[in-house]
């Protein structure tokens, strides 16, 4: 199963990348998404508009998250502990199909 790492501070129009993700998953390719979350304005903080029948709603921006597999960093010093743990459960999952 190929694998790609994806670093960023997850800020992005998600509805592009909805497209690229449909066939990756068709390939089997496995993103992982780690986000570098060091802003004060942290990204669970964030909303995103929805387009309801009743109006516009503001839900937290993550809900919608494009990406099925993501881990939130806060910490730039735990960058290295994270990554160790996405490698290891990467390894359990290609093993286990």
């Amino acid at each position: 199963m190929p694998f790609a790492l994806i670093l960023s501070d997850g800020r992005f129009n998600k509805a592009n990348v909805r497209r690229y993700l449909a066939e990756a998953r068709e390939k089997r390719y496995l993103y992982i998404f780690v986000i570098l979350d060091t802003h004060k304005d942290s990204i669970l903080s964030m909303k995103s508009v929805e387009k309801k029948e009743e109006g516009i709603k503001l839900v937290p921006y993550l809900k919608d998250f494009p990406f099925e597999y993501y881990c939130i960093v806060r910490d730039v010093k735990q960058l290295p502990t994270a990554l160790g743990a996405i490698m290891v459960q990467w390894f359990t999952l290609v093993n286990n199909n």
